[in-house]
């Protein structure tokens, strides 16, 4: 059973999906009351700064809702270049699901810059279920690498030396 909610989830949220954007980072903000962790933040930080550290990955994207006829036409025209997705400077702030620690570090690391961030648009009339789902990172169907493991561990070993 509870594979196939898991494939209907991820069914919807192939469904739901709309385009990931790079996005301001003034322009972020977070959903509900999450308090930030100052120390992941100052390691996240180190991290951001690191060569090894690309925001194009994958896993650094944020997801927000979004209502799809509130995009502008030019993101779809460029919807699938994921090497370079396009800007996307919003009229209002975009809540993000999930990502405060991630949002407050990249604020510090990009104050001079006016930096952005990678955010994956989904429908706002997702299922209670998808919207958790995303919020709290559970559909990540890939497997770890041995590089995703070494990175995870050199992180926390970080934060502990």
């Amino acid at each position: 059973m509870q594979r196939e909610v898991n494939d209907d989830l991820l069914r919807e949220q192939d469904r739901a999906f709309c385009i990931s954007v790079k996005v301001p980072i003034e322009k972020l903000t977070l959903n509900g009351s999450h308090s930030i962790d100052r120390r992941t933040v100052e390691n996240l930080v180190k991290h951001f700064k690191s060569r090894t550290f690309d925001r194009l990955d994958p896993r650094s994207h944020l997801p927000a809702l979004i209502t799809p006829n509130s995009l502008p036409q030019y993101l779809y025209d460029h919807a699938n270049n994921l090497q370079d997705p396009p800007v996307f400077d919003p009229v209002d702030i975009i809540t993000c699901l999930r990502g405060g620690d991630q949002l407050e570090a990249a604020k510090i690391c990009c104050a001079s810059t006016g930096g952005w961030w990678l955010i994956d648009l989904y429908r706002d009339d997702l299922s209670l279920e998808l919207r958790a789902a995303l919020r709290d990172n559970l559909l990540s169907a890939r497997l770890l690498s041995d590089g995703d493991i070494f990175a995870s561990g050199q992180l926390i070993f970080d934060a502990i030396h």
